[in-house]
């Protein structure tokens, strides 16, 4: 991972999992951005069958867990107040979604 300019500003890119194991393909392609000034949280909502993230060791990742089931408006409430505090933007992205490498990009 090369280390962004000290003007890109930090992108919160939130990801809120409820019953969906794999969301293996969403984070890798929020993990192959060309946009690299990020950081990925991810929550599971409660979740009976929990979302697999062991195999990542990517610094940008944060993992949460809900106990209970509190609702997505509450769990992306939540993931906003873990971001970091220096984060300008934030986006929401889907469980079972793919996202293309300029996406954060293009965003911003």
């Amino acid at each position: 991972m090369s280390i962004p300019p000290i003007n890109e500003p930090l992108v919160s890119v939130l990801l809120p999992v409820y019953n969906f194991p794999n969301i293996e393909k969403t984070v890798n392609s929020i993990l192959k951005q060309s946009y690299n000034n990020f950081e990925l949280l991810i929550c599971d909502d409660g979740s009976k069958i929990k979302p697999v993230i062991d195999n990542y060791d990517d610094k940008r990742i944060k993992y949460f867990e809900n106990k209970i089931n509190i609702g997505l408006g509450p769990t992306l409430n939540k993931l906003i107040k873990l971001s970091d505090i220096s984060s300008k933007y934030f986006v929401t992205v889907e469980q079972d979604d793919h996202y293309k490498t300029y996406f954060i990009k293009d965003s911003i």
